[in-house]
């Protein structure tokens, strides 16, 4: 099939289920294809593993290559393999993932309690983990399969993309024939769990922060079918950039870079509204635009004067494809065995937007915090603003208000001690505050078109998360429906 045919297909399927079924539509494919990607990863590593000889050999390959190596201490943020760039950069964008991003709140929110969402992250995070640890294990066992004989420099793949597609074809077609097409399903899987997620998600904020403002005079059960609209209209503009992603040459780091380049600064936002008392809209609209600003100019500044390869990857050889009847129609050479082991990355300082792709995410989220600090402190905090203490950490900006002029500070009486389990928002507890909301999405979905008694409904239930909102205004109707 061509790429062409699979954006086509894999973005028409995800269009349609996501806007027929919302929310709880995507939740349930979502927990199928992940089935389907464990599947077929633990079918690759056990395969890859057996085929090489075990998995004792295959570390040694990958050592006896110079591919396994923990403790790269250098502070190089050219370099991709750093233990300090991998750790900020990823910290950085899994502590965007889990907080701030939509596709993740839209699901706590749908959960029954604080405590159930809790829960659900809790049970994640060793899926993630899994994941993670298995991807990494099928890159070693490609390096195992190839070490002496790489794909790419004898021209059998055209780019590192085509890698993996290559390798389960290798150790699968001949014995087990159908295990290819279930890694196929894998990779589909894999992008219609994370394409439905993200459009339903795009939907649900473009209806309630701008569309409902036009669209007003709206009843809340049209509003479902506003969003419903706006999940196709989403779906085709995602096919529509997927014909443009296809053209990017190592589409891994394009990746990172543009998610990066938005979660960085989302997460500095965040955390200024949350951790720094003196942070104000002026310096949290300062801080996500110049971060923003920052990263997408350095990723766009990647895209169009490319970094040369030769100063990224590792030693390659061919050395041993003459005694696999291998043809090497370049006549590349490559390394020696020798060599590869101690070969390292040369240093390179050449161009800003040279940067490693990983460290993308955590320049957006430093120049968020300082950019947002700065503008902040300029235009005199919130002196003469009261705080909402429900929105912030009352600790950490109980502390750091004791390094603002007396004048500016607010919660000089609200040292930070133990407190109790039934603390209640306007009155209500917060031990379950989003029982109320399944239950006005049971009573929308049962209104049979009674517009009068829903709208009263809907004014009598408030929603224990927000202070002033009540809950019809403050959950799109994409999540509330289809819980």
């Amino acid at each position: 099939m061509s790429i062409t045919s699979s954006i086509l297909i894999i973005g028409s399927v995800v269009t349609v289920y996501t806007s027929l079924g919302g929310l709880k539509g995507v939740i349930w494919t979502d927990f199928f294809q992940f089935s389907v990607m464990m599947f077929g990863l633990m079918a690759v590593v056990i395969r890859g593993a057996n085929i090489s000889g075990g998995m004792a050999n295959v570390f040694e390959r990958a050592h006896a290559g110079g591919r396994i190596e923990f403790w790269n201490m250098d502070f190089d943020i050219y370099s991709t393999n750093s233990f300090w760039i991998i750790i900020l950069g990823w910290t950085v964008i899994y502590a965007g993932t889990f907080s701030t991003n939509q596709m993740q709140i839209q699901r706590i929110i749908c959960m029954p309690s604080l405590g159930a969402a809790k829960k659900a992250l809790y049970f994640a995070t060793p899926g993630y983990v899994l994941v993670i640890i298995l991807c990494l294990t099928t890159g070693v066992m490609m390096f195992a399969r190839y070490y002496d004989c790489c794909p790419l420099l004898t021209g059998r793949v055209k780019r590192p993309d085509q890698l993996l597609p290559y390798f389960v074809l290798d150790i699968f077609e001949d014995d087990y024939p159908g295990i290819p097409g279930a890694f196929v399903g894998l990779v589909f899987g894999s992008s219609l769990s994370t394409l439905s997620s993200g459009i339903n998600a795009m939907a649900s904020i473009v209806w309630d922060d701008y569309a409902r403002k036009l669209f007003h005079f709206l009843p809340d059960r049209y509003s479902i079918y506003a969003t419903k609209l706006l999940a196709i209209l989403i779906g085709v503009l995602s096919i529509s950039m997927a014909f443009v992603a296809k053209e990017s040459k190592n589409i891994v780091e394009a990746a990172v870079m543009l998610y990066g380049g938005s979660a960085g600064p989302l997460l500095g936002l965040f955390s200024l509204g949350l951790f720094i008392p003196w942070a104000n809209a002026i310096g949290g609209a300062a801080a996500l635009i110049l971060g923003q600003v920052v990263c997408f100019w350095i990723t766009i500044g990647s895209v169009a004067d490319k970094r040369d390869p030769a100063t990224m990857g590792l030693a390659l050889t061919t050395v041993g494809c003459e005694a696999l009847n291998i043809s090497n129609p370049y006549n590349i050479p490559g390394a020696p065995l020798a060599f590869m082991q101690t070969y390292k990355i040369p240093r390179y300082h050449p161009k800003v937007h040279h940067i490693s792709p990983f460290f993308v995410p955590f320049i957006g989220f430093f120049v968020a915090l300082i950019v947002g600090n700065i503008v902040s402190l300029a235009t005199k905090g919130n002196k003469g603003r009261r705080l909402d203490k429900n929105l912030i950490n009352i600790t950490a900006c109980y502390y750091l208000e004791k390094l603002l002029p007396e004048s500016w500070r607010q919660l000089q009486n609200d040292k930070p001690g133990r407190q109790s389990r039934d603390d209640t928002i306007n009155g209500q507890s917060v031990g379950k505050p989003m029982v109320a909301m399944r239950e006005m999405g049971r009573r929308l979905d049962g209104a049979d078109g009674d517009e009068d008694i829903a709208h009263e409904d809907d004014q009598s239930m408030a929603n224990p998360l927000r202070n002033d909102n009540f809950y019809p205004r403050s959950v799109s109707p994409m999540a509330r429906t289809h819980v």
